[in-house]
């Protein structure tokens, strides 16, 4: 069984506001670069758990993992450069991308583990292939274990990578009713900011300074997330004068850090894209359809590949068709001739699929 094939050409291909990254992912042991980060979140932007087709051997079964592949605007919008621009900005990047080994560690059961990140990464006609690695199928989907919900536009304008990493964290643990981020010592610091060889050992002595730690990687991870988003708040600790976090102490020395924080979770709620489903003509509903769902499915038609497994329902089709004024207020048309022939294919594939009647011909 081949595996599935994810084209992404057009600018709205990413016009999704979160992406998601999994609890073991988020407090992994992995240093990536600000342009490294930004091309691991394109690719957690689309990724999904139904993208991993499931091939049966005999009596046993296996998943098989997914490509991605992003055309040139995607990447000049993605990443705010020129498309001339592109190759350079991302050779290096990409390069070291595609031999990062991430670090599960599970320091209770006194174990740990170092995997490649990606089964093969490809620049070439000005689109990159991301095919993640099938081993970490659990790390990558596994999101019923807990996950960060990630707003990406300041994900990515956020420059420093300890910014970046920090603020995964913080997007981790939003509603205080449902779990704190807790204390951590400087060891599991080091490693979560990715710090640690895959020795265990610091890739700069000067990090051993408690003093150098919090002036060049704590602070200025704080300052930046501060300025940069307005859902979050920084506290003062009122012992320490400490802005954004308390020291931990163990007689006068410092071991550890706990973050103070706190998220607006009224303006979070309210600002939940969320459209309410227009009524029909025989009934009145007050079923909901998110906003997000409406422009993945937009996506999807506007890129319309026949015979994919993702490709939308009758009723999703119907969806986007109901909303129509509203996508238009945010920027999609769904008037264009293009689209409407890709529509026509889609509601015709998505009715014969339903029926039965579909097969992998397409007759």
């Amino acid at each position: 069984m081949a595996r599935q094939v994810l084209r992404y050409q057009q600018l709205p291909s990413i016009d999704i506001e979160f992406f998601k990254k999994s609890h073991e992912m988020v407090f992994s042991q992995l240093a990536l670069s600000p342009v490294e980060h930004d091309l691991m979140a394109l690719m957690l932007t689309r990724l999904s758990e139904d993208h991993w087709e499931e091939e049966v051997i005999g009596e046993s079964k296996r998943k098989i993992n997914p490509t991605y592949e992003f055309g040139i605007d995607v990447l000049c919008d993605w990443l705010g450069v020129k498309s001339a621009d592109i190759y350079n900005v991302t050779q290096e990047p990409a390069s070291r991308l595609a031999g990062r080994k991430i670090g599960i560690k599970n320091s209770k059961a006194k174990k740990y583990r170092f995997t490649p990140l990606f089964e093969d990464l490809i620049y070439e006609n000005g689109t990159l292939t991301m095919i993640p690695n099938n081993a970490l199928m659990e790390q990558y989907i596994g999101l019923t274990k807990g996950h960060s919900q990630i707003p990406q536009k300041v994900f990515r304008n956020l420059k420093r990578e300890n910014a970046k990493r920090l603020f995964s964290m913080l997007c981790r643990f939003k509603d205080p009713a449902k779990g704190s981020l807790k204390a951590f010592d400087f060891q599991d610091l080091y490693g979560m900011f990715g710090l640690l060889n895959e020795r265990g050992e610091l890739v700069k002595k000067s990090y051993q300074r408690t003093s150098e730690f919090i002036r060049t990687i704590i602070k200025p991870a704080i300052k930046e997330i501060d300025e940069k988003e307005p859902l979050l708040t920084f506290h003062i600790d009122e012992k320490s004068g400490n802005y954004g976090y308390q020291p931990l102490k163990s007689g006068r020395k410092i071991t550890g850090i706990k973050f103070l924080f706190s998220w607006d979770i009224e303006k979070i709620a309210s600002s939940k894209p969320v459209v309410k489903k227009v009524a029909s003509q025989t009934e009145q509903t007050d079923e909901e359809v998110s906003a997000v769902d409406l422009l993945t499915t937009y996506v999807l038609v506007n890129n319309y590949t026949p015979d994919q497994p993702n490709n939308p329902s009758t009723q999703q089709l119907k969806d986007i068709m109901e909303h129509s004024n509203w996508l238009s207020e945010n920027g999609k048309e769904v008037v264009d001739v293009r689209f409407m022939l890709n529509y026509k294919m889609a509601i015709a594939e998505a009715r014969a699929r339903e029926s039965g009647m579909f097969n992998s011909d397409g007759e």
